[in-house]
């Protein structure tokens, strides 16, 4: 069984309980017995985003101990850099946050997908790729309505119009009376940036943004579930 590792946690000081998705789509557990105490693996490999074969008798229960246990695909280098570490991080938090809601199979061929390219992207790229996951995420929630024309006057938009989340998007002049009672809004370029995965230097432009606006999602959606 394919697996990819979502959190890791220590128990009984020397075991680790690893939460994981499996190539199924479905959540399991694997328990690593004395992995801590262990010369010969190393349990930095069992982070959250590394990808593991677990080889397991045919009874599936909640928590499994494995027989055998393979790394089959690492999204970090052999330094590993603290940018990486809270990418990744950031990208399995909401991941797991999402997957916890949806439940959806197809969500693990998009994050093994992910994971596979990671050790080629930059971090500009990486970046983007997180973003565009919280869209696609709140797409397959049907929260998500994109379009290049205003929901009201179908003008064409620019990157100073808006997108709200609760509206879809709205030129300048029909998202003005919008702002004063909804904050739940980004800048259209930052949206139209990360859906079409728009150039390198172009992302570069809405970095900044992209924390915040990350932080609104999940603020939005921890009031709508």
């Amino acid at each position: 069984m394919t697996a990819i590792i979502l959190q890791k946690k220590v128990v009984n000081d020397t075991s680790l309980l690893l939460k994981t998705i499996s190539e199924k789509g479905l959540l399991q557990y694997f328990k690593i017995p004395g992995i801590l105490k262990s010369q010969k693996r190393s349990s930095m490999l069992l982070s959250a985003g590394n990808i593991w074969n677990f080889t397991t008798n045919n009874n599936i229960k909640k928590t499994i101990i494995p027989r055998e246990f393979n790394l089959v695909q690492s999204p970090f280098d052999k330094e590993v850099k603290y940018d990486e570490l809270k990418q990744i991080a950031e990208l399995l938090k909401i991941f797991d946050f999402f997957f916890s809601n949806l439940e959806l199979p197809s969500l693990y061929k998009k994050l093994y997908s992910l994971l596979e390219k990671w050790p080629v992207l930059n971090l500009d790229e990486r970046n983007n790729k997180i973003n565009r996951f919280y869209l696609f995420f709140l797409q397959e929630m049907g929260l998500f309505n994109f379009s290049d024309l205003c929901q009201k006057c179908k003008k064409p938009l620019n990157e100073n119009d808006y997108y709200f989340l609760a509206e879809g998007t709205l030129c300048e002049t029909c998202g003005k009376s919008n702002i004063v009672l909804d904050k739940n809004y980004f800048s259209y370029g930052w949206v139209s940036t990360c859906y079409y995965d728009k150039s390198i230097n172009v992302i570069d432009k809405y970095n900044n943004l992209s924390r915040a606006n990350r932080n609104l999602i999940c603020n939005f959606l921890s009031e709508s579930i």
